[in-house]
């Protein structure tokens, strides 16, 4: 009998390419179904992946607000989960508070530890929670030893938010006999090609970008993930017995925004036009955050640049992540037009 994932995120744009991934490795896929989904558009996504509508099984979870998994978890073996937020900025009526993705997880986990057949639960942070985005860490390299500052007031909500929530999983893992496995992986700015609706932060951003709604280009940069990287890592955290207990970096070199412009007007020269070649100033970067609500979330990383190691990943996986010109100009040809 075929062993079974849940994906817990399945709209988010690393879980369809997750979804290609485990179908191909033979695993049955369940769903879930979180709170602004439309679970006829997740249906034709898999009907135009070709993938087995046997193969794959959705669950609702929209009334677990008080945190009940048994349904969802109910006969899995494996779990995928993000701790990345799921809804582009300009969606949200609310903020949540920093513990909001902690609890989220911590009940997930306990959940979890109920179910005779899980096991293992592949966690997807960010590489925020080691970079320390409201730190001056400028050109430092980290790895997965590392951990910001939760206290930092500078970092956004989101980074602490995320920070918190995995240094309480680790915390849980180390105090608790939890007889789980459990594996993170740290994310980058997080593109890849489209497959379908993928309502998120940074492709949000990279959309704005490739249309031309911004007037300029932020002195902002960061590490690049692709999509079908961290799918590939996922499949492999899931699967390769040293995983368990580890923490791996899954990001690449930094780019700045500016040089991912000058490589997208340079492939597509269609886009010369569109795409802006203007530098902005920082101060201009802030007049402009109540129109472009998304910029609210990286002002902190104006001007900071900082390295990643990836040899973990390298080393116990054997993953080599794409280079970003790769990532740029498959996630721009999956979007402009549409």
């Amino acid at each position: 009998m075929p062993e079974s994932v849940l994906i817990t995120s399945g709209s988010s744009v690393w879980a369809h390419h997750l979804i290609l991934r485990l179908s191909a490795g033979g695993f049955r896929i369940r769903i879930a179904i979180r709170p602004g989904d439309d679970i006829q558009q997740q249906k034709n996504l898999l009907s135009n992946l070709d993938i087995d509508p046997l193969q794959v099984t959705f669950v609702d979870i929209r009334p677990l607000e008080t945190g009940g998994w048994a349904e969802a978890l109910d006969g899995c073996h494996y779990v995928c989960h993000s701790l990345l937020p799921k809804q582009d900025t300009r969606e949200r009526t609310e903020q949540p508070s920093v513990s909001t993705t902690r609890d989220e997880l911590m009940k997930l986990i306990q959940s979890a530890r109920n179910e005779i057949d899980m096991k293992r639960i592949v966690i997807i942070s960010s590489i925020c929670s080691a970079t320390g985005i409201g730190e001056k860490q400028a050109k430092s390299v980290r790895d997965e030893t590392h951990w910001n500052n939760i206290a930092d007031q500078a970092a956004s909500l989101q980074v602490r938010s995320i920070t918190y929530a995995e240094r309480a999983l680790w915390d849980y893992v180390a105090s608790t006999n939890a007889g789980l496995e459990i594996t993170t992986l740290l994310s980058g700015f997080l593109i890849g090609p489209r497959l379908g609706e993928s309502p998120t932060l940074a492709m949000s951003i990279f959309n704005n970008l490739l249309d031309g709604r911004y007037p300029g280009l932020p002195r902002l940069g960061g590490c690049l993930t692709d999509a079908r990287d961290l799918a590939e890592a996922q499949f492999r955290a899931l699967t390769s017995p040293q995983a368990a207990g580890q923490r791996y970096m899954v990001a690449g070199e930094f780019i700045w925004m500016s040089e991912a412009a000058a490589i997208l007007r340079q492939v597509f020269p269609q886009m010369r036009d569109v795409i802006s070649a203007v530098a902005l100033p920082d101060a201009i970067i802030h007049l402009l955050k109540p129109f472009y609500p998304e910029l609210k979330e990286i002002t902190p990383l104006l001007g900071r640049e900082y390295r990643v190691s990836t040899d973990k990943l390298e080393a116990q996986l054997g993953m080599t992540l794409r280079e970003n010109s790769y990532i740029l100009t498959d996630t721009a040809r999956s979007m402009i037009g549409r």
